[in-house]
């Protein structure tokens, strides 16, 4: 029997685990009935999924934003610390009217802090039903976080006993490959213009860095859809790059089979113990990626 539920949100999960183990479910996941295309375009589906496609919901509020990004705990109680904030880039003329540029790296003090690893809990289409992964009913944290999410893109939910899910092998919908051309990089841009929340400063330092990895010449360039948007993904003979275009600040190389990357859940991608290296922002930033393109 399902366990429905209807409201905003959840804070206490202790009356939904006593059901549970009452109907001794030890396992369990979070289903929504799709009741038409908007509801597919809330998670990020563009198209109409096929069974058993699966994505990393896209972010419309605080608790999709930390199933896809995590979030920092910040410690007020302790000394605060130098932390590299961002490269600057400035432009001067002299008095003879010659210009001038360069970046510089802008350091602050701050208070320490504490990344909390995103959940990066899935959601999985299949016959007209969209599910959670599978949960184990014990788990407190797994489960009010999966309840949360599906009430924060539909305003309702049932769990369910996993043994219900009718789901084969997954296929994770993640990525969109960009089409080949004379001037693909125009598409990258586009993208950068339409996820973009930074100034136009900002957005044009981004466009430049991604460029330049473009001009490197990569075999194929993805972007990342529905939780992964902000990421583009530059296939190379040698190896693949992540970068981001709106979060985060560092560059990640990972080895060159990208079929395995993408297959891959975005907290096993972003695990620096599973990438080959992880460059920050920093004015060394261009060396330090060049090392890699050779």
């Amino acid at each position: 029997m399902a366990i429905k539920i209807n409201q905003k949100r959840i804070r206490n999960i202790d009356k939904f685990q006593r059901l549970l183990r009452n109907q001794k479910i030890n396992a369990c996941t979070i289903s929504y009935h799709v009741i038409n295309q908007d509801d597919l375009k809330k998670i990020g589906f563009k198209t109409l999924p096929q069974n058993n496609d699966c994505i990393l919901p896209k972010i419309i509020g605080s608790v999709s934003e930390f199933n896809s990004l995590g979030r920092w705990n910040i410690h007020k109680d302790q000394p605060k610390e130098p932390r590299f904030i961002r490269t600057m880039e400035w432009e001067l003329t002299d008095w003879g009217g010659n210009v001038h540029y360069g970046t510089n790296d802008i350091y602050k003090d701050c208070y320490p802090r504490t990344f909390i690893e995103p959940p990066s809990m899935e959601i999985t289409f299949c016959n007209n039903v969209l599910f959670s992964n599978k949960i184990n009913t014990n788990d407190t944290f797994a489960l009010k976080h999966a309840i949360n999410l599906f009430l924060e893109y539909f305003g309702q939910c049932e769990i369910c006993d996993v043994n219900g899910m009718p789901i084969e092998k997954i296929n994770r919908v993640n990525w969109q490959l960009l089409p080949p051309g004379k001037q693909p990089f125009n598409s990258i841009a586009k993208y950068i213009d339409e996820i973009s929340t930074t100034s136009r400063k900002s957005s044009d330092s981004i466009k430049k860095r991604q460029k330049q990895i473009f001009n490197f010449t990569p075999n194929e360039t993805w972007i990342g859809t529905a939780g992964f948007e902000g990421y583009i993904a530059y296939v190379f003979d040698e190896c693949v790059i992540f970068e981001s275009v709106k979060y985060g600040n560092a560059t990640y190389i990972f080895g060159k089979d990208w079929q395995e990357i993408s297959k891959l859940t975005k907290k096993e991608i972003l695990d620096q113990n599973l990438a080959t290296a992880r460059i920050i922002h920093t004015t060394e930033w261009e060396s330090q990626l060049s090392n890699y393109l050779k």
